[in-house]
């Protein structure tokens, strides 16, 4: 037997054929993108205007919510503009710590703001064909009406800020107003975390535990698709940075060349007489005469001119 085996090897023969190992891909690359590119419903007092009943009270809630965000950044966007005194001054000038502090809030503003392309992404990737497929018990137009107060409060939000950054003479206080300004816009995200713990009621919970928000939707589109809507959100992106960028260099440059400074000035000095004082007029040496300060009384126009950076 051993001499038999031995004459199999050295002729090239074997009885058991060599196992072959081979690597298998988890992934189908021929399936579509979008069988991995899934979504779901936000988790936000928003999503519940569409998916409870109008006379429900999770949905007041959430209207109360929303209407209550809105009308603190409309009083904040009226801060900046109007006052006791009347319409609100754009500063004459400020520092260049103040001017940076300007533009950096700009692309902090974009980064942060979420509602804008949260709204868009909604209605460009859930048609109402699909909507209706995936939640036959909810009304699309309320779907639609959601998104889009998602969308208004978004630009509520950046037009704040524009006005705020125009407004603005102090770093401190652009980041402190900032900061309010985006609290004022998550108010439906914290009040959805409140309402899911059991803060309100059992049935604010149970709304926020609904089976929608782990309802899995697919990107409705194709690559083809998904390009398109790619290009369009990076659109909207660059339409709302150039309008902010546009809008605060326009201020800064008419800063520089002083159009918001004060151009006349009215002086009433009291009767008095201020004897031997040193003089010194344009072109000539410094001599002791008396000033009559009534003598300058009068209006003072400014002539575009200016002296050492001050207006003349």
């Amino acid at each position: 037997m051993e001499k038999e085996a031995l004459a199999a090897i050295e002729s090239g023969e074997s009885k058991e054929e060599p196992a072959v190992v081979t690597a298998v891909d988890p992934i189908d690359d021929t399936k579509d993108d979008e069988d991995f590119d899934l979504l779901t419903l936000p988790e936000s007092t928003h999503t519940l205007l569409f998916t409870e009943p109008i006379h429900s009270k999770a949905f007041l809630f959430s209207l109360a919510i929303a209407s209550l965000s809105i009308m603190c950044l409309i009083l904040a966007l009226t801060n900046k503009v109007v006052t006791l005194d009347g319409m609100r001054e754009i500063p004459g000038n400020v520092g260049h710590t103040v001017k940076i502090a300007q533009f950096a809030s700009i692309f902090i503003a974009l980064l942060m703001e979420e509602e804008i392309p949260t709204g868009l992404c909604l209605l460009r990737h859930i048609p109402k064909n699909y909507f209706k497929s995936k939640f036959p018990n909810l009304k699309y137009y309320k779907f639609v009406a959601s998104c889009s107060l998602r969308i208004l409060m978004g630009y509520i939000f950046l037009v704040s800020v524009m006005l705020l950054l125009m407004m603005a003479d102090n770093v401190l206080d652009i980041f402190f107003d900032f900061i309010a300004l985006q609290f004022l816009q998550q108010l439906d995200d914290v009040a959805f975390n409140l309402a899911r713990m059991g803060v309100f009621s059992k049935s604010l919970r149970a709304a926020t535990r609904n089976k929608y928000f782990q309802t899995e939707l697919r990107r409705h589109t194709k690559v083809n698709g998904n390009r398109k809507i790619s290009f369009f959100l990076k659109a909207i992106y660059f339409i709302n940075l150039v309008a902010l960028l546009g809008a605060q260099i326009y201020v800064t440059v008419r800063q520089g060349n002083g159009d918001y400074q004060c151009k006349s000035i009215t002086v009433r000095f009291k009767d008095e007489v201020w004897e031997k004082s040193l003089v010194q007029l344009p072109g000539e040496e410094m001599k002791e005469m008396a000033l009559v300060y009534p003598y300058f009384n009068g209006i003072y126009n400014q002539d575009g001119t200016s002296n050492d950076g001050r207006p003349v």
